[in-house]
């Protein structure tokens, strides 16, 4: 896993910052969380120090990924913009706001 993600680094830098990137981040607390049984399965010398410099990375790592995602949702850019799509119901979608997606209506009809 670590070896796939090193080799997406580029990938990461170009993309724009996210909720993804919150998706990415769990996987990473469940690799975290897997150390840390391991070390105190297999009784490694030092596993306690090693556990809490693992934990304290990972503290770290979240700390910024929460400190980015506040900045991008003062900022509005947290949240994507969706393209208008029109829907089987004659709804289009549009920008989301505060959250939520909000509906225009096409016509004066709404198709069933």
């Amino acid at each position: 896993m670590a070896l796939v993600q090193i080799s997406m680094i580029p990938s990461y830098r170009t993309a724009p910052f996210g909720p993804p990137y919150w998706a990415f981040a769990f996987t990473y607390v469940a690799a975290v969380t897997d150390v840390i049984f391991w070390l105190r399965a297999e009784d490694v010398d030092h596993s306690k120090v090693i556990a809490y410099v693992i934990l304290a990375l990972s503290t770290m790592g979240y700390a910024a990924l929460a400190a980015r995602t506040v900045k991008g949702m003062v900022q509005g850019t947290f949240l994507p913009e969706y393209p208008a799509a029109l829907g089987p119901t004659g709804l289009r979608w549009g920008r989301p706001t505060g959250g939520r997606r909000v509906m225009k209506v096409l016509g004066s009809r709404l198709r069933p």
